[in-house]
């Protein structure tokens, strides 16, 4: 699905989750494939926090992705994540798109190997991935 938003933001998520949960979120509701999660502590009335910034690998092909783009174009309206019944995030596109990538940020990434395809960093357990067993 064809697309230019490659990033994205949520502003507050509870420090409860981490970037495995987001990860999983998206590729569960069918939305997209996450690369990248930067969840950035902070607090407010002694309460943690974090934000997360967030990669998209690629869009799903999906009718719910599609609904899902369409809201974050539109910016009178508000795009929502529902990644628990009653519990869900406002997601915003990502303005901020160096932040995965920066190297103040990095203790503070998750890459999600098992998405991408091509990395030089990721030689350890390839045979997992496409059924073939290392010789």
């Amino acid at each position: 699905m064809p697309s230019v938003i490659k990033s994205l933001f949520i502003g507050v998520i509870d420090a409860n989750f981490d970037a495995e949960y987001i990860v999983n979120a998206f590729y569960c509701l069918d939305i997209a494939t996450i690369s990248r999660v930067t969840l950035i502590p902070f607090y407010r009335k002694k309460e943690k926090f974090q934000r997360a910034y967030i990669d998209v690998l690629e869009w799903h092909p999906t009718e719910s992705a599609y609904n899902f783009i369409a809201r974050l174009k539109d910016t009178g309206r508000e795009a929502r994540i529902v990644h628990n019944q009653d519990d869900w995030w406002v997601v915003e596109v990502n303005k901020n798109l160096m932040i995965t990538s920066n190297k103040r940020t990095a203790k503070f990434t998750t890459i999600n190997y098992l998405a991408i395809e091509d990395t030089k960093e990721f030689v350890v357990l390839p045979w997992i991935l496409s059924s073939v067993y290392a010789q």
